[in-house]
């Protein structure tokens, strides 16, 4: 029989911004070992405290593209135990346009460490609209 590569989806593990800061860091794996065990993507809800775009000079092998495309929108997040940066690259940025500053957002993404700053590579998210049914 041939061996067949398969996909694992890593799942979502919902937890606090401290749990991530508090665990450590694999990167051979680029993967956080928390009291949940081993961590690739997370959910977390909080509020958006910044909100920027950034514009990216070129792509890794050094083509200049459109620079619609090189435009990387960034978030700060707060869920009341710490800080993290969220970030969304060159998806649609029309869709994600709409959070603002003050908004609270349920977000699901792929974490990561970029020298000493964890990162959040933003997969979905979400405006929270009913606070209280969380």
């Amino acid at each position: 029989m041939n061996e067949q590569m398969r996909f694992k989806r890593n799942p979502a593990i919902r937890c606090w911004i401290k749990h991530i800061k508090e665990s450590l860091y694999n990167e051979n794996e680029r993967s956080f070992y928390s009291i949940f065990g081993k961590v690739k993507r997370i959910r977390v809800i909080a509020t958006i405290i910044e909100k920027s775009e950034e514009l990216m000079e070129n792509d890794e092998f050094g083509f200049d593209n459109d620079k619609e495309d090189n435009i990387r929108l960034l978030y700060d997040l707060d869920d009341g135990s710490g800080l993290i940066r969220a970030f969304i690259d060159n998806k649609e940025l029309e869709n994600f346009k709409d959070y603002d500053k003050g908004d609270i957002v349920d977000i699901v993404g792929l974490i990561s460490k970029r020298s000493d700053l964890i990162v959040l590579r933003t997969e979905i998210i979400k405006k929270v609209v009913e606070p209280n049914y969380i």
